[in-house]
């Protein structure tokens, strides 16, 4: 394929902008990337492989839970071949903050080159997002409980949870909308094709979405949200797994306690847990910085020394966050998006003179 095509030098484009923000990223925080080895190596090796080998549970249940949330939405897909398209998602989301949308926009791309429809697999990752939210309530509210009981209660954590609640709210909301008022999605997405069309007029390209992409749309994501109530099992699996890989996630945090000797009462888990998730979703750039800090302020304001509250804090993010964003750059030239290549559809081969329908003479 010729440099010169448009949609190869846009996607040029798009990786040199996130390589960019990865560069900007990593060079912001490069005490913490170089500090996570030694980190590690300071402490008990077999509780820092059983938290390892917990995140690489986790990073497994995250792509089942992709899995459950398309087939809910009767989009195909396997847990396997997700899980590059979930490492580079976490970077996209990392280097170029979009409220998430920039990692979706992967998926849905990916079900798209399989033939799968794209409507219906962004209200999948919708979906994704509600039940990874939605399940963390529990952690999040008990972490609070205990911060109040503790007299540990600050306004900005009040400020995180609300902003976390509302962005929930919106999630479900977006999902409800479809599902019971599509006159109003389709005035919405009217609004939206116009405000595009406008703003594509300013670069001479007023047409860059078609006069009917509105109702398409519409039609699609009504579909989508109307198959969700059809596959209770689907979804009732999503939540259980989106349930379990947090089970999982604040054992690997144990296990780092466990590693650097350190007791820590369940509540006290629970708090830095809780507000760890919080202020990762309500922060830019993934809660870079912001994360491993309110962690840390959580554990010492419940006595335990600021030192090992430090490593403690740093050891996690660097298994949950660091790790994987650096996975994520390295799978990301085998996402579509940014230039891998596509497969042959079912019902297709590859021969030496191209493609070509299976069934038809050599």
């Amino acid at each position: 394929m010729s440099d010169s095509k448009p949609g190869l030098r846009g996607r040029r484009v798009l990786l040199l902008l996130v390589l960019i923000g990865f560069v900007a990223l990593v060079t912001s925080r490069f005490t913490d990337l170089k500090g996570l080895a030694s980190t590690l190596l300071q402490g008990r090796w077999q509780w820092i492989l059983a938290a390892i080998l917990l995140h690489v549970l986790y990073f497994g249940l995250y792509a089942k839970l992709y899995q459950f949330g398309f087939r809910t939405v009767e989009v195909e897909s396997d847990a396997i071949r997700l899980l590059p398209v979930l490492f580079a998602s976490l970077f996209v989301n990392a280097v170029a903050p979009t409220g998430g949308a920039g990692g979706a926009a992967l998926f849905v791309d990916d079900a798209v080159q399989q033939g799968q429809s794209g409507a219906r697999t962004a209200v999948g990752t919708v979906l994704v997002l509600v039940a990874d939210l939605s399940t963390l309530i529990p952690f999040v509210l008990a972490g609070v409980v205990f911060l109040a009981i503790q007299h540990e209660l600050r306004i900005y954590h009040i400020a995180g949870v609300t902003i976390f609640f509302l962005f929930i709210g919106i999630l479900i909301g977006a999902l409800l909308l479809a599902r019971w008022r599509p006159q109003q999605l389709r005035r919405l997405l009217g609004w939206l094709h116009r405000r595009i069309s406008q703003v594509g007029s300013w670069f001479n390209h007023p047409n860059l979405l078609s006069d009917d992409w509105a109702a398409q749309n519409a039609d699609q994501l009504c579909d989508a949200t109307a198959a969700i109530a059809e596959h209770p099992n689907q979804l009732g699996l999503a939540l259980a797994a989106a349930m379990f890989l947090h089970i999982v996630n604040l054992a690997g945090l144990y296990m780092l306690f466990l590693a650097f000797q350190q007791t820590v009462a369940i509540g006290i888990l629970l708090a830095a847990f809780g507000m760890g998730i919080v202020f990762f979703v309500v922060s830019v750039f993934q809660g870079a910085g912001a994360v491993e800090a309110i962690m840390t302020l959580v554990f010492t304001a419940a006595g335990i020394p600021k030192t090992k509250a430090v490593v403690i804090s740093l050891a996690f993010r660097g298994l949950n966050f660091w790790l994987p964003l650096l996975i994520g750059f390295f799978f990301l030239r085998k996402v579509r998006s940014f230039g891998a290549e596509s497969r042959p559809q079912t019902g297709e081969k590859q021969t030496e003179k191209g493609l070509k329908t299976e069934g038809e003479p050599d």
